[in-house]
C-alpha cells in the first residue's frame, strides 16, 4: 500500500511554551513528562527530525529556556495491512486524536485468525483512507464481538500511548449498561474478585484466587420480574470482566450462555458500551463519549417495561 501524508496536516502538531518553571530541563524531558510521549515514541520523533525549538531543529539534550516554543509534529503518515472495507459506521465523535463509534452487536474489533473481513478495524481503514488519512488501527480498548456499543480508537500513537497510561492509573471512566438475571437485594455494590483463565478453556475466565485483581462497581436503574437493568463501572479491564463478574454474585447477563445465562430472550449477552471519559491528551480537558443502547437492547427494555 503506498503511504502519503495524512489530511490532518498541523492539527497533528503539540505546542509547548518553555515556562520559567521548566528553566534548565532539557528537551527530552519536557518531551516525557509535559507531553507525556513515551521512550520509544520520543526516540522515533528524533529519528524523523520531528522536535522543533523556535521553528529550528534541536538535539533532545538541549537545555530549553523559558519562552521558547517546542513543537512535535505527529504527523507520520502509516502503512496498515488491514484490508479497507466499505462500511456503515455509526460515529459518535471524532477529532485529530480519537474516533468514537457505537459497534454494533456481532461484530469483530479487528480481524482475528481467518476472519479477516467484517471487522470495525476494516470499516475505519476504509474510512480513513476515503478522507486521505494513512494511520494504523489503535484501539483504545477492546469489546467482545457480541457486546455492543462505545469503541474508542486513536488515530496516533501519542494519543493511543496517553490513553493506555491513564487506563493504568484508574483515571478512565468506562460505563456499561446491561439486563441481567435476577432482582437485587441493594441498589449498588461493588464486585472485587480476581479473574483467571479457566483451566482447559481458551475462552471461559472465573473467579479464582490465582487470577488478576478485577473490581466491577454496580448500580440497579430499573427492575422487572426476575430481571435487573443495571450501570457497570469497571476500574480494570479483565477479559470477559463483567460478565464472569455477574456471575459469580449470581446474576449472569442476559443471552450469555457461556456464563450461564438464558437465550430466551435476546440470542446475545445483554451488554452494551454506553459511556467514555478520559482526559484528552492534547487539550487537558475531560472529554465524554456516549453511545445509545441499540435497537435489541431498546425493544427488549420496552417488552420488559410492558411485563412480556
Amino acid at each position: 500500500m503506498r503511504k502519503r501524508k495524512t489530511a490532518m496536516q498541523k492539527s497533528d502538531l503539540l505546542k509547548y511554551r518553555v515556562p520559567k518553571l521548566s528553566a534548565g530541563r532539557r528537551v527530552r524531558s519536557i518531551l516525557q513528562y509535559e507531553f507525556g510521549l513515551s521512550r520509544a515514541l520520543i526516540q522515533r520523533l528524533r529519528d524523523n527530525d520531528r522536535v522543533r525549538l523556535d521553528g529550528n531543529p534541536v538535539f533532545l539534550t538541549r537545555i530549553a529556556t523559558p519562552g521558547e516554543l517546542i513543537t512535535v509534529d505527529l504527523d507520520f503518515a502509516e502503512e496498515s495491512y488491514i484490508l479497507p472495507e466499505r462500511m456503515d459506521l455509526d460515529i459518535v465523535g471524532e477529532d485529530q486524536d480519537f474516533l468514537a463509534l457505537n459497534k454494533p452487536a456481532g461484530v469483530l474489533i479487528h480481524p482475528v485468525g481467518k476472519e479477516i473481513t467484517g471487522t470495525l478495524a476494516n470499516g475505519v481503514i476504509h474510512y480513513w483512507l476515503s478522507q486521505g488519512v494513512y494511520a494504523k488501527f489503535r484501539p483504545i480498548h477492546r469489546l467482545d464481538r457480541n457486546t455492543s456499543g462505545l469503541v474508542l480508537i486513536g488515530k496516533n500513537q501519542f494519543a493511543h500511548q496517553s490513553l493506555y497510561n491513564q487506563f493504568h492509573n484508574h483515571s478512565v471512566e468506562r460505563e456499561y449498561a446491561a439486563l441481567v438475571e435476577g432482582v437485587f437485594d441493594a441498589p449498588a455494590g461493588t464486585v472485587n474478585a480476581p479473574i483467571a483463565r479457566k483451566p482447559a478453556s481458551i475462552v471461559e475466565r472465573w473467579v479464582s484466587p490465582e487470577g488478576q485483581p478485577a473490581i466491577t462497581h454496580f448500580q440497579v436503574v430499573e427492575t422487572y420480574d426476575k430481571v435487573s437493568l443495571i450501570r457497570l463501572q469497571l476500574e480494570t479491564g479483565r477479559t470477559h470482566q463483567i460478565r464472569v463478574h455477574m456471575r459469580h454474585i449470581g446474576h449472569p447477563l442476559l443471552g450469555d450462555t457461556l456464563y450461564g445465562g438464558k437465550d430466551t430472550l435476546i440470542t446475545r449477552q445483554a451488554l452494551h458500551s454506553c459511556r467514555f471519559q478520559f482526559i484528552h491528551p492534547r487539550s487537558k480537558e475531560t472529554v465524554s463519549y456516549t453511545a445509545d443502547l441499540t435497537p435489541d437492547l431498546q425493544r427488549l427494555i420496552s417488552l420488559l417495561t410492558k411485563g412480556f
